[in-house]
């Protein structure tokens, strides 16, 4: 793989992750394929979820974390053939009372092109 197309993956995983802190479900499912296949393990803020299509993944995303404020701070995009890993510090207003958690995540996406059609989700702490 070109340092090109990394480069172009990593601009997309980095908007991706704007989108979700901004609430833009249209724009987060956007980098999707029609039939992306997500898979979120059991976390602090949701519990264990695998879906199918951009409907179903948006919906999710409203349910589980639209209410929220949430800040994603990326650490470290890695990319190998048709893969891509993120390191993430997520904050999210998900505590009892209101208060800022801060969880450390590892993201795995295949893509297709430029659309992400699979996705693993595991919060490390």
């Amino acid at each position: 793989m070109s340092d090109h197309t990394d480069k172009e993956r990593e601009t997309i995983l980095h908007d991706f992750y704007d989108a979700i802190d901004e609430k833009s479900w249209a724009r987060v499912t956007g980098h999707l394929t029609p039939n992306c296949h997500w898979h979120v393990l059991e976390n602090e803020v949701t519990g264990t979820a695998s879906l199918i299509g951009r409907e179903e993944i948006a919906g999710w995303f409203e349910a589980a974390i639209g209410d929220l404020p949430t800040h994603h701070e990326v650490i470290e995009v890695t990319s190998n053939e048709n893969a891509s890993t993120v390191f993430t510090v997520a904050t999210v207003g998900a505590g009892e009372e209101g208060e800022m958690i801060e969880s450390h995540w590892v993201d795995v996406f295949v893509f297709e092109s430029s659309k992400i059609s699979e996705h693993l989700s595991l919060q490390t702490r």
